[in-house]
């Protein structure tokens, strides 16, 4: 289960809506923000910041398009980037009420409640103890006895089907790619016809197999063709995966966002080794410098500056990465035109990269002597690890 939402972070509890939604109408959808916190603007074109949001925040997304939500939280309308959200799907357990149960805004019997009925649908989020559970539906927490609900099977799939071979059973979402697709009560054309997505819609998908998925959207379930849904993968979803070291990190977006070559890749990793060693609270200079890339006083403020404009944390790898990005765009072209035109794929080009960004970006103390020492590093080390 994953641990998020240890507090009842809204005040204002709206209570669960009971009323019952039709099957695969196109509606809205929960999601939480991931990033550190998540910048709200008031147009779709992401400007006019209203504010920001913090981790973990659960917001309504109204619709979604080239990578830009439209969302609702707490009665109020903004657009923000879909980068910095996820499902509560994708985290969440889907359960049902056994019974006609009550739903409490603070988990407490003492607080104010609601009743739904059985066979309603939510999330749970967490188990706040051995006899309360955090459940979540349409943007609202609340807090349920663990005894009035149980766990939906991930494709309440006929006992038939799920001995059916070649079927995969994975979570991930997909988009309609069609005009719209077909949703059946059983992977079978000739099954009960359950409605109709239409394209552009996102749903969760649990199970897939023999031309059909299993998919999920506000709680309704049902099979759809898979030639209908096409896959949505997250770009930058390596920038926070813990499987990775930083370094690897720092060297797939070198590679993937800045598009340099491996061997520039090799000569900033070499530098930032030196510079942190991959750390992103990382202090010098007395305390006036920080991060991967030990920024001093009026870069370190940029930093921050940076950060806290495009919704980042300054104390984030990710943050630190899309900063150095920016930074080398807007204050040191030089730099980065040399590292995109005149760095050769091969050992000498790491040891050029190394040489160039340490000189003429880092500006260390001795920075003739310094520049050779990493770029050394970045030939007879780092490019070893990456060449291939």
């Amino acid at each position: 289960m994953h641990k998020f939402l240890r507090r009842a972070f809204l005040s204002a509890l709206i209570l669960f809506s009971v009323c019952v939604f039709s099957c695969f109408a196109e509606e809205s959808f929960s999601a939480y923000v991931k990033a550190d916190k998540a910048v709200v603007y008031s147009s779709e074109f992401l400007s006019g910041k209203l504010g920001t949001l913090p981790n973990k925040t659960i917001v309504t997304v109204l619709e979604h398009k080239d990578g830009v939500a439209k969302i609702s939280y707490k009665g109020k309308i903004g657009f923000v980037r879909v980068r910095d959200f996820a499902t509560v799907a994708s985290v969440g357990t889907l359960v049902e009420a056994v019974k006609d149960a009550k739903v409490y805004s603070k988990p407490s019997y003492s607080a104010s409640h609601v009743t739904v009925k059985k066979g309603t649908t939510m999330y749970l989020l967490q188990y706040e103890n051995s006899i309360c559970a955090m459940v979540e539906k349409d943007g609202n927490i609340g807090y349920i006895h663990v005894d009035d609900i149980k766990k939906v099977a991930p494709a309440a799939v006929e006992k038939e089907e799920t001995a059916v071979s070649g079927i995969t059973y994975e979570n991930f979402q997909a988009r309609v790619k069609s005009s719209s697709v077909k949703v059946y009560a059983k992977a079978s054309t000739s099954s009960k016809y359950l409605g109709s997505v239409k394209k552009g819609v996102v749903v969760n998908v649990s199970a897939y197999g023999k031309g059909w998925a299993y998919i999920e959207l506000n709680g309704n379930k049902g099979y759809a063709k898979i030639s209908g849904l096409e896959r949505i993968y997250d770009q930058n979803s390596y920038l926070t995966d813990a499987s990775l070291t930083n370094e690897q990190i720092v060297y797939q977006f070198i590679v993937k966002e800045m598009k340099l070559n491996k061997a520039a890749a090799c000569g900033i990793i070499a530098n930032i080794k030196y510079e942190s060693g991959f750390r992103t609270d990382a202090l010098g200079d007395n305390g006036r410098s920080y991060g991967i890339c030990q920024w001093f006083s009026t870069r370190w403020n940029r930093l921050t500056t940076f950060c806290a404009k495009n919704g980042y944390s300054p104390d984030t790898l990710e943050g630190q990465l899309w900063f150095m990005k920016y930074e080398l765009e807007k204050h040191y072209p030089m730099v980065l035109n040399y590292l995109k035109n005149n760095v050769f794929e091969n050992e000498q080009g790491a040891y050029d990269a190394a040489w160039y960004f340490c000189y003429h970006y880092e500006g260390p103390a001795n920075r003739a002597s310094v520049s050779k020492t990493r770029a050394n590093y970045a030939k007879n080390t780092v490019w070893d690890r990456y060449e291939k």
